[in-house]
This record gives C-alpha cells, sequence and structure tokens, in this order.
C-alpha cells in the first residue's frame, strides 16, 4: 500500500529545465523523504517532461497544462487541486532548498501551530564580478523588522509552508490580471486578512537565483545554480558561510531600522496612505504598483518581458 505523503511541494514550470533540475534535485535529497512534488507545466514546449520522467520516482509528477497562461497562479492552482499533503509547500523552478528545508519546516508548523509560515531567503546579487560568484553579496529576502507578516515586505513563496486546509479556506490564487499587486502577495494578504496565523520561522533553508533581477535569465546557462547547488550540497559549512555574507551584506548597506526612521521623515505622506489602505482592506502596495505598472497584471508584464524578452 502506497504510504500517504504528509507533504505536496507544487512547481509553476515553464521552458526553464536547464534550472528545473537543481529545485528537483534540491527536494529528492530532502531528510525528510515523505512528500509528494507536483510539477506543473505552463504549457511547456521544451525538454521538461523528459527531465521529470528522466528521473523515475513515483513521488514526483507532472503535469503539462494545454495552453500558456502567462503566470504562475494557473499552474499552481492545478497542483493544488490534485495535492494530497497535509502541508503544501511551494518552490519556484529557479529556487531550491537547503537539505532540510522541509524537515525544519515541518517541525515548526508542528510546534507552533501556525496555518502558514515563512523564513528567509538568501538571495546571490548581480554584481559587475561576473561570473565569480564567490564575490557576490548575499541579501536576506522575506526579513520583516519585528518577524511579524509585513504586507510590504515580500515574501517569495518557495519560502512558504501552509497547512492544507489553511491553503483550501484562502482560496486560489488569482490570475495577475486581476491583482495589481503580484498575484503571492495578493495571496497572503489574503490569507492575513481572513485571520490565518502567520509566523516566521528564522532558518535559512531557500536559495533564490532571481531570474528578475537577471537581464536574459532564461537565455542564459545553470552555472551560477550549479555553483550554489554544489556550493550548498558539498561544503559542510555552506548555509554559515551564505549566512556569514548575508551578514555582512547587510552591514554594509546601513541599517534598514535607519532607513525606515528616514522614510518616515521624509514620506510621512506615503506611510500614513499605506496604513489607510490596509485598515480599508487593501494591499498597502496598490498604489505603488499602480504607479510603477499601470495596470493589473503589470507586475507579471514587466517579469516576462524582463526575463523572456517578449513583446
Amino acid at each position: 500500500m502506497t504510504q500517504q505523503p504528509l507533504v505536496t511541494i507544487i512547481t509553476a514550470a515553464y521552458n526553464r529545465a536547464n534550472v528545473l533540475r537543481y529545485a528537483l534535485l534540491s527536494v529528492l535529497q530532502q531528510t525528510y523523504q515523505n512528500w509528494e512534488y507536483i510539477v506543473v507545466g505552463d504549457g511547456c514546449t521544451d525538454d521538461t517532461e523528459s527531465l521529470i520522467r528522466s528521473i523515475d520516482d513515483p513521488r514526483v509528477q507532472f503535469i503539462n497544462l494545454k495552453e500558456n497562461s502567462g503566470g504562475q497562479s494557473a499552474p499552481h492552482n492545478h497542483g493544488l487541486s490534485l495535492a494530497q499533503g497535509e502541508y503544501i509547500f511551494y518552490l519556484n523552478q529557479d529556487d531550491f532548498y537547503f537539505p532540510d528545508h522541509i524537515a525544519n519546516r515541518v517541525d515548526f508548523l508542528r510546534q507552533s501551530g501556525a496555518d502558514i509560515t515563512w523564513g528567509p531567503v538568501a538571495l546571490p546579487s548581480p554584481t559587475e564580478e561576473g561570473m565569480n560568484w564567490a564575490k557576490q553579496p548575499v541579501m536576506l529576502g522575506g526579513v520583516t523588522g519585528n518577524n511579524r507578516f509585513d504586507p510590504t515586505v515580500f515574501v517569495i513563496s518557495s519560502c512558504w509552508a501552509m497547512r492544507a486546509d489553511t491553503a483550501q479556506t484562502i482560496g486560489l490564487w488569482k490570475p495577475a490580471e486581476q491583482t495589481l499587486v503580484s498575484p503571492s502577495q495578493e495571496l497572503l494578504f489574503r490569507a492575513s486578512r481572513m485571520g490565518a496565523d502567520i509566523q516566521f520561522h528564522p532558518h535559512i533553508s531557500v536559495l533564490c537565483i532571481y531570474s528578475g533581477a537577471r537581464v536574459n535569465s532564461y537565455l542564459s546557462g545553470d552555472a551560477e545554480h550549479q555553483y550554489y547547488f554544489d556550493f550548498i550540497n558539498s561544503d559542510p559549512e555552506g548555509r554559515s558561510k551564505i549566512a556569514e555574507t548575508a551578514a555582512l551584506t547587510l552591514a554594509g548597506q546601513r541599517a534598514s531600522f535607519l532607513r525606515l526612521c528616514l522614510d518616515v521623515i521624509k514620506y510621512p505622506v506615503s506611510v500614513v496612505l499605506r496604513a489607510f489602505l490596509q485598515a480599508i482592506g487593501k494591499h498597502p502596495l496598490t498604489i505603488n504598483y499602480y504607479l510603477r505598472y499601470r495596470r493589473y497584471g503589470g507586475f507579471v508584464s514587466w517579469h516576462r518581458k524582463k526575463v523572456l524578452k517578449t513583446s
């Protein structure tokens, strides 16, 4: 009899098999193994399917949508409809987990009683050093000032973990065309408005090589992914070295609290406006996104142009 998976991991994939393989490998190499991995292609036309078939693991399944939806929402919703796990994890196709990510996050969910958790994400930052990745600064994404959920801080979905019943209660991911902010941030904000207990797990266990910060990233190879994947999985001190680099990066940028104080002094209207929007149930960055992208779905459209060089 097949064991019921405790964890479901969902990835929305689109024509980037060269880096998706690192996401796949990072799941396969988890210290915790009672999972199912659902990869949903958004109308993939590359060799994504053959990559996944080559894994030859019954816990990994691939479904390719007939038409490209142009975003993560439709693939994520389809994956969620198939999920059997008690806990739902997401993993972007160009991100990957540290080996203990699932084990530590499941323990945290159980001990904290949280409905949704998120954690810090290691974000190597492109520099003029080019391919000398050992000299890249590393940011920590998703960290708030008080470790409480803050909708003005972008929390990438690869670091989420939530209870399946919570995911069902929150509802579907909205299409990009129906939200000014990104669908992932709209979903988290909606969850907070519905009273979900969202807690921060202070453990670095996800690495994101953010394609939006790398022009033509979908046209490039996978050397950067290979470097960091090998670094994390081969060097026993990989995590501590990344944390050290992140600490030094932060120290060299000035304290975030000082920047916040300056913002309050320089832009009091902006701070008040954000608080007002949140109070009436609107995402506090709605105006910011509108002013920058000018329309619903603008963020996703900009991102696709940036990394895919589409019109």
